[in-house]
């Protein structure tokens, strides 16, 4: 995503849910990929507080995204539903945390550490 770090604001807590509940109507609108970067360049380079409106606002004006479609995001609870499904299936397969890494048929990872192995075994499950 070629993303500079530089003045960051953690997302932790609630700029996180407000981030996924935002992404998830993004993506339905063919905008995922353009609020995903604007949020992490934002969180981790931006030094914006996505925890705030008018930093969560910002950072989906960036990406094509209204005021009021924010507003909507925030409140459909359908995205709770698919995070935690997401969840379960992390934690069935022994993972808890980020990035963390899963290809069928092999070990799970995870860790920036392991990516080396993570292509390893994409290589490998493709026959490459």
């Amino acid at each position: 995503m070629d993303l500079p770090f530089g003045c960051v604001v953690d997302p932790v807590g609630l700029a996180t849910k407000q981030g996924l509940a935002v992404l998830h109507h993004a993506i339905q609108q063919g905008k995922g990929n353009a609020f995903l970067h604007s949020f992490l360049k934002g969180v981790f380079a931006d030094g914006v507080d996505a925890a705030s409106m008018k930093g969560l606002h910002f950072l989906a004006d960036r990406a094509g995204i209204s005021v009021s479609e924010v507003t909507a995001s925030l409140n459909d609870e359908s995205c709770k539903i698919i995070a935690e499904e997401n969840r379960k299936e992390l934690l069935d397969k022994g993972l808890w945390g980020v990035p963390s890494f899963y290809v069928e048929g092999y070990s799970a990872l995870w860790g920036q550490d392991r990516i080396w192995m993570l292509e390893r075994d994409l290589i490998q499950s493709l026959s490459i």
